[in-house]
């Protein structure tokens, strides 16, 4: 019988197309990832970032993020972030092992470096690089590997990090339920508040009503505040954060405040505003009893600030 020879030959190369391409070396699929170890975040100790944005270290003390010498307090949430990404970086594939590190932003002077301690040695070191053109994934190096990797996040944002990026802002906090007096001073204007025990009248209310007519806002010298105002001015001040820290001005150089207030609950909460540097009225300095520097508040802070007494007094002895 005689065999067609065409059919063999065709499904012969077929069949070789099929084992080149399952057995040759492709280096996007035939590789080992890097086997990482991880590290508990209890360990680490300190962090070191260098990059376009600068040098930044941290230290853990007492169980407290600070920053740099200075021992600035970090703001926790920041520092979660970083944490999460040096205790087991993810990597998901190779990018790269042509070791053309530019084309990643792995270049000495645009790369973050990081480095991370425990137990006073170094534990791990990370080279961080662009992100892809979607902004999701990053482009990373490890130390001792020269091969570049994708890590399935971008974490760029979360290093690339100045000290004031990285301060916690947060620089008033009272819970509004302990606050029995506010005083309020600016310029000529002084408005003093106490709460007190309402003489609830029980008859034909309801317990809403009773609960509502418990405490009230009342004038010092005489007289019923809004108690909405009032609640609402508290709310205000009850979780303030700045905009940023003024490096150049101690506050203990900052005399003579625009406005303060005085929240007294189990113990005195102060916030006060002074004039804007070198004339500069659009910047109010401000410190708080609860914060050790100067710093610059929102726009939206200081107006409900300068306002309150406006807002607070009634009509007829307003000035």
């Amino acid at each position: 019988m005689k065999i067609k020879k065409e059919p063999v030959i065709l499904a012969a190369i077929i069949t070789a197309l099929i084992l080149y391409l399952v057995l040759r070396n492709n280096d996007r699929t035939n590789y080992k990832l890097p086997d990482i170890a991880g590290i508990p975040v209890a360990e680490i100790s300190g962090i070191e970032i260098s990059g376009p944005a600068g040098d930044l270290s941290l230290k853990k003390t007492d169980n407290k993020w600070v920053i740099g010498p200075q021992g600035y307090p970090a703001d926790s949430l920041k520092v979660q972030g970083m944490l999460e990404v040096i205790e087991k970086p993810v990597i998901t594939t190779m990018a790269s092992e042509s070791k053309n590190y530019s084309r990643y932003g792995l270049e000495k002077d645009k790369k973050i470096l990081v480095k991370a301690f425990s137990k006073g040695s170094l534990a791990r070191e990370i080279e961080i690089g662009d992100t892809t053109g979607d902004k999701r994934q990053t482009f990373i190096k490890l130390s001792n590997d020269y091969r570049v990797y994708y890590f399935p996040k971008n974490i760029r944002t979360i290093f690339d990090k100045e000290t004031d990026d990285l301060r916690d802002k947060a620089v008033l906090s009272f819970d509004t339920k302990e606050i029995t007096k506010i005083d309020i001073t600016k310029g000529a204007q002084v408005v003093r508040l106490i709460l007190k025990q309402a003489q609830a009248e029980k008859v034909n209310k309801s317990p809403a009503d009773e609960e509502k007519s418990e405490t009230r806002w009342e004038f010092i010298n005489g007289g019923d505040a809004d108690k909405s105002s009032t609640e609402s001015f508290l709310d205000a001040l009850s979780g303030v954060s700045c905009k940023k820290y003024l490096y150049d001005v101690a506050r203990e150089a900052l005399t003579e405040p625009v406005c303060t207030v005085r929240m007294t609950g189990k113990k005195e909460y102060t916030l006060s505003i002074f004039a804007g540097k070198d004339n500069d009225n659009n910047a109010y300095p401000a410190i708080s009893s609860e914060n050790s520097y100067a710093f610059i508040l929102t726009d939206s802070v200081i107006e409900e600030i300068l306002n309150a007494p406006d807002k607070l007094l009634p009509k007829n002895e307003k000035q």
